[in-house]
This record gives structure tokens, sequence and C-alpha cells, in this order.
């Protein structure tokens, strides 16, 4: 007979989602339920079938291959999940990706494999509820989700949009579990006897949430007990900022013009922004991105480095023409238009190699068993980024149109056609790759003579490259 606690976690969790669910949805309704078989989208597959049991609501779940795990891991994942469902009777639903389809969004969009997976992702996830007339696409994100997304945040710089953490209810995309911590699910499924799949790839510490989740978490455990609900009251802090923000930016309309030259874009009358706080033009243009990158069907939204939009929002607010590219978009007025539109270089696809490759820090880059690049500091000397000028992580990534062409210093072209590089932090384009020695080049802010350099040399296979 199951514990007492353990009925009292169950009714926590299923009272959780009815109430979201209430809040959200009206009378009868199709819920679309983003399903991988763990534990967290499980508890929140099978609380929605227990919920929508006692009124008019149907649950539909729905599993995306990503192409990017080990076949006989998925394949285990698929059948316990089809065989979850089958009892729970919810219809499921598969897409699955074409192999390599991840890997060339990242090459394409200079982002790293996590989040070319998530806009793959969520643009199947879109295609299928509109298909099927679902009003709502959920997720599974959990309170400790939110602590570690806020804490990533915070460390890579982001302002009040990025410290509020995932919303529970963005467009068609809702989060019921966020206020519920994964130990709760954890009994909630033991109590059903609904088993679940691990994602052997969540135990290693080779993406960046794994090493938050894994040592940050753990250390401020330790040293600060309660900063969980220290960061949530900086969290409902940024929320209130950001409503403002979201407010203002509301006042400014942005009309559809894609063309079959420039692709998807959105444009506004430049008077609108001209004199505007630049917080407010910042996040009109970043509004005006998102719905550029929906048009293009990528991504719930996506990230535009904070160099890029800042460029553009000075722009946009001096009333001056400008153009500024950042994040797979290009920013740029006439003086009498804004326009947000998809960044396609003039080069064909084909004739334009793609390379992209996230440094967190020293070490080295391993293609299989092939080192392509070694990255390390030195002390002094001129070769590489000075320390201070650049924050990590660092995407190495193919040039395109619009980086930076006579940089400060002397360029040195590589004699062995080593590919022509640019290394990118949340500020843009931290300098130019190609030295003969695979070295870094062109700093940002200037050459120091004294202080430590993060040098990214040639590994002892970057053969492979060519």
């Amino acid at each position: 007979m199951p514990s007492k606690p353990s009925r009292a976690v169950r009714e926590r969790v299923e009272r959780v989602v009815s109430a979201y669910l209430g809040k959200h949805v009206r009378g009868d309704g199709k819920l679309l339920v983003a399903a991988s078989g763990g534990r967290d989208s499980t508890a929140l597959l099978a609380a929605c079938v227990a919920v929508s049991a006692r009124g008019r609501l149907e649950t539909v779940a729905m599993r995306v291959d990503h192409g990017i795990r080990p076949l006989e891991e998925l394949a285990i994942e698929a059948a316990m999940l089809e065989t979850t469902c089958r009892a729970l009777g919810v219809r499921l639903l598969e897409r699955r990706l074409a192999r390599g389809e991840v890997a060339d969004l990242a090459a394409r969009m200079s982002c790293g494999i996590e989040a070319a997976a998530r806009s793959l992702r969520r643009a199947a996830l879109a295609e299928t509820a509109r298909l099927e007339n679902a009003s709502l696409i959920l997720l599974g994100h959990t309170r400790d989700d939110q602590a570690e997304t806020v804490l990533m945040r915070l460390f890579s710089g982001s302002g009040s949009g990025g410290l509020r953490g995932m919303r529970s209810r963005n467009g068609p995309w809702g989060r019921p579990l966020l206020s519920l911590p994964k130990d709760a699910l954890t009994a909630y499924l033991m109590e059903r006897g609904i088993p679940w799949t691990d994602d052997s790839t969540n135990d290693t510490l080779d993406y960046s949430r794994n090493r938050v989740r894994h040592i940050l978490v753990p250390s401020l455990d330790a040293v600060f007990p309660g900063w969980r609900k220290a960061l949530s009251r900086t969290a409902a802090k940024a929320s209130i900022e950001d409503s403002a923000l979201d407010a203002l930016a509301d006042g400014i309309e942005w009309s559809r013009t894609d063309t079959a030259r420039s692709g998807a874009a959105r444009s506004c009358t430049a008077s609108l922004l001209t004199g505007t706080p630049l917080a407010v033009a910042a996040r009109a243009l970043a509004r005006a991105a998102d719905l550029t990158a929906e048009t293009d069907a990528r991504a719930e939204s996506i990230r535009v480095p904070w160099g890029s939009l800042y460029a553009a929002a000075k722009g946009a607010s001096s009333g001056r023409a400008f153009a500024v590219r950042g994040g797979g978009l290009r920013f740029a007025s006439d003086a009498r238009r804004v326009t947000v539109s998809t960044d396609r270089p003039d080069a064909a696809p084909d004739r334009q190699p793609c390379l992209v490759v996230r440094i967190e820090g020293p070490g080295s880059i391993v293609v299989g068993k092939r080192e392509v690049l070694r990255i390390y500091w030195t002390d002094g000397g001129t070769d590489g980024l000075p320390e201070g000028s650049f924050s990590f992580p660092l995407t190495v990534r193919t040039r395109r149109q619009g980086d930076p062409r006579h940089p400060p210093g002397v360029f040195l072209p590589d004699p062995d056609g080593f590919p022509l590089l640019v290394a990118e932090d949340a500020d843009g384009v931290a300098c130019l790759v190609g030295t003969p020695a695979g070295r870094l080049d062109f700093p940002r802010n200037g050459r120091p003579a004294e202080g430590r350099r993060l040098v990214i040399a040639k590994g002892t296979d970057a053969h492979i490259w060519h």
C-alpha cells in the first residue's frame, strides 16, 4: 500500500497541473506534451492524462528523435515511451530528424548542439501543434531546471529578460511544473508505478547545464543553503522590470516584409525608435528578431549577441542609418525604416565551408579520436587573446558576410589552407583566427603588452578541416 507521503505527492503534482490547465485552457481542448521518455516529461504526461480524464481535454504525446544519441539507447527509450503511452491510453506521435541535421543547423547559426537541437525540436512541436489544433504545447521543466537556467543566464550576462527565467506560459508553450522539484516527480512516478528512462548525456560534463548541475549547484548548496529562494526573488524582480519593458516595446509595430532576396524580415518606421531609451529600443529589436526567426521556422526565440543588439539599438535610437549583423540576422536602417531580416551571405552555401566549435575553456577539441584544436593560456607574448578582453564560452566559426575585415594588427594568411575563422563571444566577434600557427590574431580590444593570453592552436589532426 502506498505510503501517505507518496499519496500526498501524487495529489500535489496533479493539483499543480490541474490548476495550471484550469487557468490556461478553457472548455474542450487538446494538449500536446513534449515527451522524451525521461522522468520529467513522463510525469507531466501522466499527470495531464489524470487531470484531463476528469474533464473534456485530450492529451497527445510527441517524441522528437534528434539523431545525436546512441541508437541502442534511443531504441530502448522509444520502446518504453510507447509502452507507457499505451498504458495511459495516449496517442504517441514521433518525428525523427535526419542524422547530421542538428550539426548542420549549429554550423549555420553559429550556436551549440544543444541550442540547435532545441530549435529543431520546437519547430517540429510547433508544426505538429498546428496540424493537431492543439491549444498548448507542454514542456516538463521543473523548479530545479529554472534555478539552473537563471544561474546560467546570470553568469552569461543576461538582463531582466533572462533573469526572470523561463516563463510558465509563452505563447503556445506551457510549463506547468516550474513550481515542483524533480524529487517530487520521482516520487510521483514511483507511487504510480510508471517507468522512465535516463538520458546518458545528462551524466556527462560535456554540456554547460550538466556542469552547472553536477559542479556548481552542490557547491552553492554547501555555501549558500538558501540560494534558490534568493534567486527566485531576483527572478521575480526581473520579471516586473521585464514586463514594463515589454509594455513599452509593444508600442512599436513591426510589419512583415519578407522578400525572396532577404528571406524572412520585419520592419517599422524609423521614427518610432528614434529617441527611445536604449533598453526599449533593444527590447523592440529583440521582439522583431523573434518574429523573424518564427517566420523562418527555427525556434521559439533566438539569441542575438548582446554586442550586436546594443549596436543596433544605438543606431535605431539615434535615427541614423546603420547595419549590424548577429545571431544569423541583419539589423539595418536607411533612416526611414528599420529592418530585421535573415542574414544571407552572398556566397552559395555549397561553396562556403561551414564550421562551428564551442569552447568552454582550456583543453582540446576532439572529433572522434582526432584532436582538431588545442586551447591553452600563455604568459606574455604577442599571440592570443588578452585575458579580460573576452568571455567564455567562445564560438569559433567560419567567417560570414559582415564580420570584421581589417581589425587592428597585421594579418598573416595560412599557407597550408587552414580555414579563415572568427572567435565570437556574447559581445560579438572577439578576433580573427588564421595565423600560420593557427593562433588567434586581431583581438577586439587591441594588443596589451602584458598579461596572460588565450591561444587556440591547430590540433595534431587539424588537416581533417581541409
